[in-house]
């Protein structure tokens, strides 16, 4: 079923391609659906990759690619095709279904979400909004809580210098207002969190050292699939913290790079 929507969704997104490159890129999309189809996974992936090398922050082309990775049992590699979708198009539905649909499916050890306050609130409420969905609600609570406080200190002054019965408090104008304050902070906790580089653990594991070096003590392994904050960058290896845990270093190479930059 998500791949007949896809199809419908790329029909929309190539439509009118502007440029050769664009061209291109979606003769080896719709070759790579081809190969899919036909169940021949490899190809596919070629096509998909190929296709992104041209239109790299294209969430239908990476929700296929993961699709494909996910047939040849590469968990992690089409968790991380998914999680850069989304990052991309937060409101890109079937990235978000495949996500669930990997939470079930892959190993236990291989996909893993963090269980604290923050990692809730940004997997399951920031990640579903883009930054402009939030500007839009920010300013729309804003108006609508403005008008109504705005009216009411205006009839509550005027009563009070007539001395008449002052007016009803304004609770629905007082809950708008609230909710200014709330997509006020989801605005602002957005953009600090697309500032932080995420990637995704694409080896089915990956030793977490102390140090920047195979030599240094080994922390303990982390598996296809889990999602890090990437902190730094020294020649390949890459810190790394896990949401809620410890911090170290690992080869870059085990690593899929889902949002931000280094």
């Amino acid at each position: 079923m998500l791949i007949h929507l896809l199809l419908l969704v790329t029909l929309n997104i190539f439509a009118s391609p502007n440029s050769s490159e664009d061209e291109a890129a979606r003769q080896l999309f719709l070759q790579g659906i081809k190969t899919y189809q036909n169940n021949y996974y490899d190809q596919a992936i070629h096509d998909f990759e190929k296709s992104l090398e041209l239109i790299p922050h294209n969430p239908t082309i990476l929700f296929n690619w993961g699709l494909s990775e996910m047939k040849r049992k590469n968990f992690g590699i089409a968790i991380a095709a998914w999680r850069k979708a989304i990052t991309i198009a937060p409101d890109f539905q079937p990235a978000h279904q495949a996500l669930k649909f990997a939470s079930s499916q892959a190993p236990q050890q291989t996909f893993s979400y963090s269980n604290n306050s923050w990692e809730t609130f940004r997997n399951s409420f920031l990640r579903q909004f883009s930054l402009n969905n939030l500007l839009f609600l920010t300013l729309l609570f804003a108006v609508s809580s403005g008008f109504l406080l705005i009216k009411y200190w205006s009839k509550r002054s005027l009563a009070l210098r007539e001395e008449r019965p002052l007016p009803k408090f304004p609770t629905v104008g007082s809950l708008l207002f609230v909710g200014f304050l709330f997509f006020s902070f989801s605005v602002i906790t957005k953009i600090i969190d697309s500032l932080r580089p995420r990637a995704t653990v694409v080896a089915e594991k990956a030793s977490l050292y102390t140090g920047p070096n195979r030599e240094d003590t080994v922390l303990f392994e982390i598996f296809s699939g889990h999602e890090v904050v990437v902190l730094n960058k020294m020649n390949n290896w890459a810190q790394i913290k896990i949401p809620g845990g410890p911090t170290g270093w690992v080869p870059e190479e085990n690593l899929f790079l889902t949002s931000g930059s280094l």
